[in-house]
């Protein structure tokens, strides 16, 4: 025990409460001893976790390493982005969002501290909240206080594929919020797939009158278009399917300048560095043996401007070969292997992916950095069954550079 000098007024309260009781112990003791009560209610409010729900239908590694060997053999090779959210990359993360040129947590957190009522408010009395890849949960917290503020009764359930992720994230947002009255915390442990096959399948939440999807970070455009595309028909449809209305809040970074977007992707940077080469580590672990040599491999940083997007790649630093199964997979110096993205999505680009889905848009907010002012619209375009999926945004934006602006 931390606080040792508790013990003793707390064992004296005790005793003389037992007394009082010919010792008979039931909650009515708690009426005789306030410290004692008052004691339990705080460590209850800081230790007790939320329920967290195994909804990973298969194993993530046999998956993974079935990624990997296919990976390898395409043209174009490539490793899963999945590596490098293993419980030790989930931490990495969190330590490269913390660093003065990584602007994308920053300016997220701008927005959501200025605009988090508002955002509240499009959140529906008696609904359910489902992060995407919630990480360490502490944007989550700033919407969540205010759903809290606001009397607004719902569950939240943090969707992530790190078990140890999810059980510190959720104990901390426990701890940073304090006693809650309205707000109900759960967590999700799974991949995206997993969590649609829980919706579709069980039907977990028809009680709810809504669902709101949090999809934070930017992260919805580490995808390639077409997945990110699917994924959301597919979270719309599922809802349909239930009878569920559903809308989704995302982050989207539209930052254009160069010198900007590279210095939050400066391949020197240490946090970077260890975050990305952790994917290897992660390889090894996942194949049983070290096919990756940390000492022949690098990786670079690439700002398409073709594809909206900083390309990250793995390079062997000599010829290599990746033995798997036994099978030999030569990889020459320097050649590429592509293992994440993270889009920079001007408004043309992103505009095509909403009305490629039916999506409506509602709200779009900004930092207070830029030139340009909130805009609320609405498509008319609607899906085929008849049913519509609302889209809330809100981007970062940086001074003289051009952001989304739906219209």
């Amino acid at each position: 025990m931390k606080t040792p000098e508790y013990l003793v007024p707390l064992r004296e309260e005790l005793t003389a409460a037992l007394k009082q009781t010919d010792n008979a112990w039931s909650f009515d003791i708690f009426k005789h001893t306030p410290k004692l009560e008052s004691f339990t209610k705080e460590c209850l409010r800081v230790f007790t976790p939320a329920a967290i729900i195994e909804i990973m239908r298969d194993k993530r590694s046999e998956d993974l390493e079935m990624q990997i060997i296919q990976g390898l053999q395409f043209d174009s090779l490539q490793l899963p982005q999945d590596l490098l959210w293993d419980d030790a990359g989930q931490t990495l993360f969190d330590e490269l969002c913390n660093s003065s040129a990584y602007y994308l947590t920053r300016k997220e957190n701008e927005i959501l501290q200025k605009n988090s009522s508002d955002m509240a408010a499009t959140i529906a009395e008696g609904s359910a909240l489902i992060e995407l890849g919630c990480g360490s949960l502490r944007k989550s917290g700033i919407i969540l206080s205010a759903l809290e503020k606001a009397h607004k009764a719902v569950t939240y359930y943090a969707l992530d594929v790190s078990q140890e992720s999810l059980q510190n994230g959720l104990a901390q947002l426990h701890k940073g919020l304090g006693d809650l009255d309205y707000v109900e915390l759960r967590g999700l442990w799974g991949t995206y797939e997993d969590g649609i096959a829980w919706l579709a399948d069980q039907h977990p939440l028809t009680a709810h009158k809504s669902i709101t999807f949090l999809w934070m970070g930017n992260s919805m455009t580490n995808m390639h278009l077409a997945q990110t595309q699917s994924l959301l028909s597919r979270m719309a449809d599922t809802c349909i399917g239930s009878g569920i209305q559903c809308q989704l809040l995302v982050s989207v970074d539209s930052c254009s300048g160069e010198d900007i977007v590279m210095g939050a992707y400066n391949r020197e940077s240490p946090p970077l560095k260890d975050f990305i080469m952790n994917g290897l580590q992660s390889a090894n672990r996942i194949l049983g043996h070290d096919a990756f040599c940390a000492s022949d491999w690098t990786f670079d940083t690439v700002l398409d401007r073709v594809r909206n997007q900083v390309q990250v790649f793995y390079t062997p630093t000599r010829d290599v070969s990746i033995h798997i199964n036994s099978q030999p997979c030569k990889i020459t110096k320097g050649e590429k292997v592509a293992v994440i993205s993270s889009g920079k999505w001007p408004e043309p680009y992103f505009r095509s992916m909403v009305e490629g889905i039916g999506m409506q848009v509602l709200d779009v907010w900004r930092d207070s950095d830029q030139f340009y002012s909130s805009i609320r619209q609405r498509t008319s375009r609607e899906r085929k069954s008849g049913s519509t999926l609302l889209l809330h945004i809100h981007n970062y934006i940086r001074p003289g550079i051009e952001g989304i602006c739906v219209s």
